[in-house]
C-alpha cells in the first residue's frame, strides 16, 4: 500500500516575481523562507530536512558576467569540491542538465550530518548571473525515496518567469486566480 503522505488533495503555485520564479506545490505542505541566503523550503510535515528547496543567488551583475556553458567545468569541479567536504559523502548519479534557458547539473547523494544520513537530488541551475540551487531531500534516505515523486513533480513545474501568468496564456479559459 502507498504511504498516505504522498497523497497530494491539492496544489497551490509558489511565485516569487521578484526573483523571477515559480512552482507548483502540495496545498498542505509547509513553507519556511530563508533570508541569506535567499530562499524558500516546502516540507510534508515537522521536520522541514526533508523537504523541497529553492535558494536563488546572485553571481554577478551585467550581461559580461553571465554564466555560460564555458563557465561549466569549473563549476562543476567547486561542486565537487564541496560534495568531496560532505561526511560519508556517496554520489549515486550525475549528469548536466538544460531547464529553459539555464544550464547545470544534477546530483544524487548521500552524506551524513549531526549523526544523522541524508539523501539529496541537488540541481544547480545558472541562469544569466544567478543561481538556482533546487533540491529534494530526506532525513533518513528512506523518507527522500517516499517523496521522490513529489519532488520531481515540483521540480517539473519550475519555470523561471510567472507560471500562473503562463498558463493563463495558454489557457484563456482557466478562472483568475
Amino acid at each position: 500500500m502507498a504511504d498516505p503522505r504522498i497523497q497530494i488533495p491539492g496544489q497551490k503555485m509558489h511565485r516569487d516575481l521578484e526573483r523571477g520564479f515559480s512552482f507548483c506545490r502540495p496545498i498542505h505542505w509547509n513553507q519556511y523562507e530563508m533570508e541569506d541566503p535567499y530562499g524558500v523550503i516546502y516540507y510534508p510535515e515537522d521536520d522541514p530536512r526533508t523537504g523541497f528547496c529553492v535558494i536563488v543567488q546572485d553571481l554577478g551583475e551585467g550581461p559580461d558576467q553571465a554564466i555560460t556553458e564555458a563557465d561549466l567545468p569549473d563549476l562543476r569541479d567547486g561542486v565537487w569540491d564541496g560534495l568531496r567536504s560532505l561526511p560519508d559523502c556517496e554520489v549515486l548519479s550525475e549528469v548536466e542538465i538544460a531547464k529553459e534557458s539555464a544550464i547545470g547539473f544534477e546530483f544524487l547523494y548521500t552524506f551524513s550530518t549531526d549523526g544523522e544520513r541524508y539523501k539529496r537530488c541537488m540541481r544547480l541551475l545558472y541562469k544569466d548571473c544567478q543561481q538556482f540551487t533546487i533540491y529534494g531531500r530526506g532525513v533518513p534516505p528512506e523518507e527522500y525515496d517516499v517523496f521522490a515523486n513529489i519532488f520531481d513533480w515540483m521540480y517539473l513545474t519550475l519555470t523561471f518567469g510567472d507560471l500562473l501568468k503562463t498558463l493563463m496564456a495558454r489557457y484563456p479559459d482557466l478562472p483568475p486566480a
